[in-house]
């Protein structure tokens, strides 16, 4: 009897086990009940099976494919009908690997490290046993007539509209609607490590012969440090929200879940990481413009804009904070039936008056003549805004009528190349909403990238704006 798989194989550690999550969340067969079947905790990575298996699913995800594959094909009993790859940068890919075989507890794994290094006990021997793992792969791909789709990583893991457009032959009857809900609640980039990045990190603790950091080290430190104390994971505060009041949660405080007692964001560290990425981004590729928070609460956000113009002593650009400084206003479900029962302006916690994020400002020695504080509410304030251009916008409005005032007034002083973050797009629907029928109307084709269970962005093309 002829069987029929799809496979998913390739180097591992570049989001194969994210494809399964993702599949078997969306009702596909992968042999898995749940999105969190078999993964092993050192490695964050798992739901692995055998395709040799009698009762091996139609969906097989395994790097051991790559040892295998051309044997099992060779009986003709097997028929592949469609083989992803997902393609991570050769070194990331090996240094993932030697990470976790670093930091694994070896008397949990006495034998074989789960995610660890792979054919090899010679951490420098990693890259050439991946390259040619994924060159036999790809030769029995070729060999058999195999049809392919290779996946970028880690923008398989960032962008649902990417995913979805190359693995749309597999979803059948599924929507986009319906994907982009799923990969939001399944993809999780804080788990990606920047292995570059972090390389860098470590180089930072090198000194010049006169004992003084290099300045780029010295200015990631300070931003690092920044966003630990605006974050608070230093002195770890209690949650004031009303679902998890309580001591603090390192998990809530990383992804944003909490309303911190004393932490000056609420947006958790992955959002703060964004920001500061974002910012540098617009710093180092010359994007015209200031920086823009619409929706401040304690000012978190603007102290770590104007700190990362600080760092780069920049002194020709400004960081406006837009707010009410009085909590959000009172829904208008009859002008905007999407906020209906979003009676956001009951909790007075998110009510932060203007003196006191001045203050916040002026603990962290930032509070000077590039902070522009414009309150009231943004549909009295945006619209007239003698400001820009800008090269990064954050909106954090919560409600669709907020989400929209911003996006119709800020979004056409965005230069191009800028860069323009939503905070509650996965947490609000009506914020949601807003986003994608301001994009559909005005034609916004840019890729959406998730920053992790509710934030996402996108950059600006060079399209002109159509209707208000």
């Amino acid at each position: 009897m002829t069987k029929h798989h799809v496979i998913i194989s390739g180097t591992g550690r570049a989001g194969t086990t994210f494809l399964i999550q993702l599949l078997t969340a969306l009702g596909l067969e992968t042999g898995f009940p749940d999105p969190n079947s078999a993964i092993y905790s050192n490695c964050n990575a798992g739901m692995e099976q055998d395709i040799r298996e009698p009762e091996a699913p139609y969906i097989v995800k395994s790097p051991l494919l790559c040892d295998y594959l051309n044997d099992v094909l060779e009986g003709g009993e097997t028929i592949i009908d469609h083989a992803i790859i997902p393609m991570r940068d050769l070194f990331s890919a090996a240094e993932s690997r030697r990470s976790v075989t670093r930091t694994t507890d070896r008397a949990l794994y006495p034998d074989i490290v789960p995610g660890g290094l792979w054919q090899t006990d010679i951490p420098e021997q990693q890259e050439s046993v991946l390259v040619n793992q994924l060159y036999k792969i790809i030769y029995t791909i070729a060999k058999r007539d195999i049809p392919l789709t290779l996946l970028h990583f880690p923008r398989l893991l960032e962008s649902p509209e990417y995913l979805y457009a190359k693995i749309d032959f597999l979803l059948g009857d599924i929507q986009y609607e319906q994907f982009q809900e799923v990969f939001l609640h399944v993809a999780h980039p804080r788990l990606v490590h920047d292995f570059y990045r972090e390389g860098m990190a470590d180089s930072a603790l090198e000194v010049t012969s006169n004992g003084i950091r290099k300045d780029d080290s010295a200015r990631d430190l300070y931003v690092d440090l920044l966003i630990k104390v605006l974050a608070n994971t230093i002195y770890e505060d209690p949650s004031i929200h009303p679902s998890n009041i309580g001591s603090f949660k390192q998990e809530l405080r990383l992804e944003g879940r909490d309303w911190p007692a004393a932490a000056h964001t609420m947006i958790g560290v992955q959002r703060l990481k964004n920001v500061r990425e974002l910012a540098q981004r617009a710093i180092d590729e010359g994007i015209p413009g200031d920086f823009v928070e619409a929706g401040v609460w304690r000012g978190g956000c603007c102290i770590l804009m104007r700190g990362v113009l600080a760092a780069n002593e920049i002194h020709d650009r400004k960081v406006y904070a837009v707010d009410s400084f009085e909590g959000l206003p009172p829904p208008s479900p009859h002008l905007f039936p999407r906020d209906e029962g979003l009676n956001l302006d009951l909790f007075t916690e998110l009510a932060v008056p203007l003196e006191e994020v001045k203050v916040n400002l002026g603990r962290y020695g930032l509070l000077d003549e590039q902070v522009i504080f414009i309150k009231g509410l943004f549909q009295d304030t945006l619209p007239s805004l003698n400001a820009g251009p800008f090269a990064l916008i954050r909106i954090d409005g919560d409600l669709y009528e907020s989400t929209l005032v911003a996006l119709r007034a800020l979004y056409p002083k965005l230069s191009p190349g800028g860069f323009v973050i939503i905070d509650d797009y996965g947490a609000m629907p009506a914020c949601r909403a807003a986003v994608e029928d301001f994009r559909i109307k005005h034609r916004i084709t840019s890729p959406v990238q998730v920053i992790d269970w509710t934030g996402i962005w996108w950059r600006k093309q060079d399209t002109p704006m159509t209707g208000d």
